[in-house]
């Protein structure tokens, strides 16, 4: 994967960084991806710089992360596990530090997170 930045007003690639995974989500100036190895790592808008250390921060592990998505409101980071494509999924929700708060059993291939704000 590669993050490109570009200046909106002359439309000119101003960074390129590569990326050992993806999908991405971000709140505020930091990225979230899932890394190949099966950690979150983050990346910060504002210095373009790669965190090197997994975002989890209890220890938590993945069998097949699957998505990730950042919520602006409170700073959860939600990451679907995939297990292993044919049964159901796990929703994992870590708080802003990276300390797990819940799970949740999902459908098989749980693959986005949507917010619906009431």
């Amino acid at each position: 994967s590669t993050l490109s930045v570009i200046n909106d007003a002359t439309d000119v690639v101003t960074s390129k960084t590569n990326f050992s995974g993806g999908p991405f989500t971000y709140n505020g100036n930091t990225a979230y991806y899932l890394d190949v190895d099966g950690s979150v790592k983050t990346y910060n808008t504002q210095t373009l710089t790669v965190g090197t250390v997994n975002f989890i921060t209890d220890g938590t592990s993945f069998t097949a992360a699957y998505a990730i998505k950042a919520d602006p409101q409170t700073g959860e980071v939600f990451v679907t596990d995939a297990i292993d494509y044919n049964s159901n999924g796990t929703l994992y929700v870590f708080d802003k530090t990276g300390k797990k708060e819940y799970t949740i059993t999902t459908g098989i291939n749980p693959g986005t997170v949507a917010f619906v704000n009431k």
